[in-house]
């Protein structure tokens, strides 16, 4: 298991632009043995960030819908690498990820590419499929 010290803080930091420039609100703060979860919430959108330590996987979803789950296939739950995709479909998934020496720099791409492409979607504006 990876564990990256301080990556609980390091998450809250990356991501705290979620509060200070959109208004969302921290709803579900945790850090466990085996992960940290983050989700942020304004009016039916939400923003879940899971950083699983076992895996070194990010699991990073923008959800649109009061009963939309983070568990559930559905256009309403997508990844923020699927954003990220609509306008630069060179990026996959695997860019986004950790690697053995790589999580702030994994971390830091994801928080950007939500900064560079969600900003319709964190005002509530759009909704990008």
């Amino acid at each position: 298991m990876i564990k990256y010290s301080g990556s609980y803080e390091k998450m809250k930091k990356a991501f705290s632009f979620l509060i200070q420039a959109y208004h969302f609100d921290l709803v579900r703060d945790e850090e466990t043995n085996y992960n940290v979860v983050l989700e942020y919430k304004k009016g039916d959108t939400k923003v879940y960030l899971n950083y699983d330590y076992m895996d070194n996987w990010f699991a990073f979803n923008l959800i649109k819908g009061i009963d939309t789950s983070v568990f559930s296939v559905s256009p309403n739950n997508k990844k923020i690498s699927d954003l990220v995709q609509v306008f630069d479909p060179s990026k996959d998934y695997k860019f986004f990820q950790p690697n053995d020496d790589g999580f702030e720099d994994a971390l830091k791409k994801n928080a950007e590419a939500l900064k560079k492409y969600g900003d319709k979607v964190l005002k509530g504006e759009e909704w990008y499929w």
